[in-house]
């Protein structure tokens, strides 16, 4: 059973609906899922013993896959499959809102004009950054014959956690400038539909993130060292 001891990201791992929990306490469970329950409820000035009473009364859902249940190839295809192709079809949809919407508002709201541009440079990046998984990354890890006790694939695996954290740090900005995706009242349809778009946009990014992190990398930097 989990405790105070374990890690917010395997506490994710383990029950993905502890997410809303975490979400709730702004607590991030995806770049920084490495510190432990106990320390970010210090850092946060929450009682440990409640937020773990929380914790175990969310239940899995049911019928739903479990990531960390997958073996390395099987979790690989998942992510492509799951993350990578919605990410693909999301980005030119959520661009063209965008552009009509910094188009009608700009003006009167001029922090659409930096949400639009810190979008385009995130999507540049982040297309670049599946294009490498993708064809550097996840071909070397879901090998048969992976030599586990080789350590240069740390290098990668590295550049992939800094990046994810880069594209946090990016959509932490965005979530400020939109008051956490909350359209203005003189917000018209196609303008509350690019918040709504967005917060879906950043929820499953947050989403993938933890999973490469918490479940994948995590999976294979165990391998590695044991």
């Amino acid at each position: 059973m989990l405790n105070a001891e374990n890690t917010v990201g395997e506490w994710v791992a383990s029950n993905w609906n502890t997410a809303t929990i975490f979400d709730k306490y702004q607590i991030d469970f995806c770049c920084g899922g490495g510190v432990s329950l106990r320390e970010v409820c210090g850092k946060n000035n929450l009682k440990v013993a409640d937020v773990i009473t929380e914790l175990q009364e969310s239940k899995p859902n049911a019928n739903v896959i479990d990531p960390n249940s997958l073996e390395i190839p099987e979790l690989v295809s998942y992510i492509i499959k799951e993350f990578h192709e919605e990410i693909r079809v999301q980005i030119p949809i959520i661009k063209s809102y965008l552009d009509k919407v910094v188009q009608a508002h700009g003006l009167n709201h001029e922090e659409l004009i930096d949400i639009q541009k810190l979008f385009e440079e995130d999507s540049v990046d982040i297309l670049f950054h599946l294009q490498k998984e993708e064809e550097v990354l996840f071909p070397i890890i879901s090998q048969k014959d992976f030599d586990k006790t080789n350590t240069f694939i740390l290098s990668p695996i590295n550049q992939m956690e800094l990046e994810h954290q880069q594209e946090g740090d990016r959509y932490n900005m965005i979530a400020t400038l939109s008051n956490n995706f909350t359209a203005p009242d003189d917000a018209c349809n196609s303008y509350k539909h690019l918040y709504h778009l967005l917060k879906h946009y950043v929820d499953r990014l947050h989403q993938h993130i933890h999973i490469e992190n918490n479940i994948l990398f995590y999976k294979l930097k165990n391998q590695l060292f044991h």
